[in-house]
């Protein structure tokens, strides 16, 4: 792959999340709200010529990564490598029957940090929280609305709340449209309190809690004990989809997907450890 940096790509359903990284040191960041066309230009701005790989986890759906592989194409990049949920990776195992990879990954990267029984939190347009033993078993998860989805449902909802001041998720308080904000961020963190509490009752140890995600911050400094961690989606990658791997599979031509869907990025295992990225 030579001196090209290595393109991560984080696309969820509104925005996508950039990371070029490079073997000395250099790692650059950007975020792009898409609005559900695929932004070629701003990522053209972003990495110019300077790819080597493409690691992406996609939850977007099929139109997104085929805009993303014509723009490989394009402009001589090589194929991208979707993310696909497997049964086992990178010590962890679920029975998630439909699991999407972002959070997956999030997952994966989260146990790698903690190392041991952890509450994985990711706050966004979503709220989500998994709990993952010290074995690496994947005990199940909540999914709630997000800070702003939450307390945006009664604005629209509630004649009595007009609109939601900027910065107030925050304390109990005694006006109206700061009670929904407070009240939205109590629920999370609440849950967050109580999945966790689950959890340590379940394993007999406490568990760690990391959390990311775009309003990560806001719930982590509510939660005594948990850790930031700006990208758990990349980290996932990192540990999942080795550069190793996707080298030697692009080299074989096992990657190349054609005119096929991202889920083909995969090579079946079946059943057994998937020690370096996920597969169908």
């Amino acid at each position: 792959m030579g001196t090209h940096g290595i393109l991560d790509l984080d696309i969820g359903n509104s925005r996508l999340k950039a990371r070029l990284s490079f073997s000395e040191g250099c790692v650059q960041h950007r975020v792009v709200e898409h609005g559900s066309n695929f932004p070629g230009q701003e990522l053209n701005t972003f990495c110019g010529n300077a790819v080597g790989a493409i690691r992406v986890s996609n939850v977007a759906g099929d139109r997104m990564a085929n805009a993303l592989r014509h723009w490989a194409r394009k402009f001589a990049h090589p194929d991208p490598v979707f993310a696909i949920v497997s049964r086992r990776c990178a010590g962890v195992e679920t029975e998630y029957a439909d699991l999407g990879s972002d959070r997956w990954l999030v997952m994966l990267g989260g146990f790698a940090v903690a190392g041991s029984t952890c509450c994985i939190v990711d706050v966004g347009t979503a709220a989500t929280i998994d709990l993952v033993t010290k074995n690496g078993l994947h005990a199940g998860g909540l999914v709630l609305p997000g800070l702003r989805a939450m307390a945006r449902s009664l604005v629209m909802e509630t004649a009595g709340v007009r609109s939601l001041p900027r910065a107030s998720f925050g304390a109990p308080a005694l006006h109206l449209e700061r009670c929904v904000s407070a009240g939205a961020l109590f629920a999370i963190s609440g849950a967050v309190d109580r999945a966790v509490t689950w959890l340590r009752e379940r394993e007999g140890d406490h568990p760690k809690v990391l959390v990311t995600g775009g309003d990560g911050p806001l719930i982590a400094a509510h939660i005594a004990g948990a850790r930031y961690h700006q990208d758990l989606v990349f980290s996932g990658i990192d540990v999942a989809m080795p550069l190793c791997a996707i080298a030697e599979r692009q080299e074989l031509k096992l990657y190349s997907l054609g005119d096929q869907g991202p889920t083909a990025a995969g090579i079946s295992m079946g059943d057994r450890e998937c020690p370096s990225f996920p597969v169908s």
